[in-house]
């Protein structure tokens, strides 16, 4: 889910964003209405909670 947020409501909430972006959210900041800005997760996403742990990886070509 996608957030669109003023530079002041995200300077207002910086701790709480961290963490839902944490979460894989993606925050649009605004300034006078236009999106200037996306913060999103930095690395790799999420382990999706479909993905069976002890399946082996795929092998090399």
């Amino acid at each position: 889910m996608t957030m669109l947020l003023t530079v002041d409501e995200v300077m207002d909430q910086w701790d709480a964003l961290l963490a839902r972006v944490e979460a894989g959210e993606e925050v649009l900041i605004a300034r006078n209405g236009a999106p200037v800005a996306r913060l999103i997760r930095f690395g790799p996403e999420p382990a999706s909670e479909n993905v069976d742990s002890e399946t082996e990886p795929l092998p090399k070509p």
